[in-house]
């Protein structure tokens, strides 16, 4: 345990050596906030709510979700950073020696994304009170209900951390896995609610998409912190969320033994 709990205040720390792209970091999130304000702002000109949802908890939720791209997608909402990774060492041989070291390899691609996962944490937090000020989103109506979301925003990470892994390691069979990367990235932006909040699709491809893991990563957890998903139904769709982590957890073993075996008889 020791072993990873140094890894992943590595991870930590090498983030820290870039604290001098923050302010850069910050004047673009901010950009990005005022965009996504006068976006909504122009759609809700002649409405004071659309599909039930207010303009203020429309902002709430839009900022939100850009918050959490920030802490949860470790690598960016379309960046395949860990897909680019792990094709590299595959080309160049160096898994081997990762998969040599006396540490669970998946383990360890964990505890260096929770290094930067604890930073992203620490900057989205000024981030989060200025947004306050700034754009009037506003918290959640008890602690409970923060309870709640904190819970369900960890499940999220961890669902997010699951998948990356997964397409990563389609690299054992591609070497290039870029392409499968961004598109997943694309699919999880498009079909988690991180973008379009799954309220504004038909309702035959909400009712669908809820069973999937997607909008467990953005829906669930920003549905609940805006107060749209409460109490008995918050628990249900985090025991969702727990059953795609189980299922997804189950399914990475699988693919990265398979994976394992593919590597050791290409190198005999």
């Amino acid at each position: 345990m020791r072993a990873y709990l140094e890894i992943c205040k590595k991870s930590f720390q090498e983030r820290m050596a870039y604290r001098g792209e923050l302010l850069i970091r910050f004047v673009g999130i901010f950009m990005s906030f005022y965009l996504l304000y006068m976006f909504w702002k122009a759609l809700y000109a002649n409405s004071t709510d659309v599909q039930g949802i207010s303009f203020h908890s429309m902002i709430t939720y839009t900022i939100m979700s850009a918050i959490m791209g920030g802490i949860i997608n470790i690598f960016g909402i379309l960046n395949v950073y860990l897909a680019y990774w792990m094709s590299s060492r595959v080309r160049t041989g160096e898994i081997v020696m990762d998969m040599m070291k006396p540490t669970d390899f998946q383990l360890y691609l964990f505890s260096h994304s929770f290094g930067r996962l604890l930073f992203n944490v620490i900057v989205s937090v000024p981030i989060f009170i200025l947004a306050i000020f700034i754009f009037k989103i506003y918290l959640p109506d008890s602690l409970a209900v923060l309870a709640l979301f904190a819970v369900s925003l960890s499940m999220s990470y961890l669902l997010t951390f699951l998948i990356d892994f997964m397409v990563s390691l389609v690299s054992f069979w591609t070497t290039q896995n870029q392409g499968v990367g961004g598109f997943t990235r694309l699919i999880i932006a498009l079909l988690s609610g991180a973008f379009i909040p799954l309220w504004f699709f038909p309702e035959w491809a909400r009712n669908i998409l809820s069973y999937f893991p997607f909008a467990s990563i953005y829906h669930v957890p920003l549905s609940i912190y805006i107060g749209k998903i409460k109490s008995i139904e918050g628990f249900r769709a985090i025991s969702l969320q727990l059953i795609w982590i189980g299922a997804l957890y189950a399914g990475s073993r699988l693919l990265w033994l398979k994976s394992r075996r593919k590597l050791m008889t290409h190198g005999g």
